[in-house]
């Protein structure tokens, strides 16, 4: 479930990568380096997992903070072992937490945002079909949603879905997806309080 935008790009990115061959036939070569930026929960780590599976390539997570090193020379090292190691085959390789200094070196940006309707309203659809469901608005439900990201739309679906189950039912309700709404509400209010005590607590 992507923005329009976005997913014409992956598509393009997608067939230039499956006929490559062609490209190199007239001294082109296909685009390979994607920068993904946005806020957390939308999509960006689960868009290259599902890139390594259209392209049927194996995926390599890069945590680069990880990488990082205060001893002088070390960080270098650490990316030479890196890039030495990925030279040696083809994959769809995912540098995280990267600094956005650099985009002028990727061929392509994509921002990913948090859901407009419709994709919420997609979302939902998506990740309630694996159980029957009655009684649920999803325009409406969507609507309500309107803060939430694809990470937590897909929790809330989710943790409803466990409910049911655990309670050995095969139904949905939508009490049971307001119980998992109201859940996840409450999550984010505790996560707001306590940034704004850090926050606070950092200033004084």
């Amino acid at each position: 479930v992507l923005s329009k935008n976005n997913l014409q790009i992956l598509e393009t990115i997608c067939l230039e990568n499956r006929k490559k061959d062609i490209l190199h036939a007239y001294d082109l070569k296909p685009s390979s380096k994607l920068l993904f930026c946005g806020p957390p929960g939308c999509g960006k780590t689960l868009t290259a997992k599902v890139l390594s599976g259209v392209l049927s390539l194996p995926l390599v997570y890069i945590n680069l903070p990880s990488v990082v090193s205060s001893y002088l020379g070390e960080t270098a090292l650490n990316l030479k072992k890196i890039f030495d190691y990925i030279q040696i085959g083809e994959w769809v390789v995912l540098f995280d937490e990267l600094d956005a200094a650099i985009w002028r070196r990727f061929d392509e940006v994509l921002f990913f945002d948090k859901p407009d309707f419709e994709l919420r309203k997609n979302l939902l659809e998506k990740k309630l079909v694996s159980i029957r469901h009655q009684g649920i608005n999803i325009e409406k439900t969507a609507s309500r949603l309107q803060d939430a990201t694809g990470a937590d739309i897909e929790r809330i679906c989710s943790d409803a879905i466990k409910s049911v189950i655990l309670k050995s039912q095969n139904l949905l309700t939508a009490s049971d997806l307001e119980e998992a709404l109201q859940r996840h509400l409450a999550r984010i209010r505790i996560i707001e309080a306590s940034t704004n005590l850090m926050e606070k607590n950092v200033d004084c």
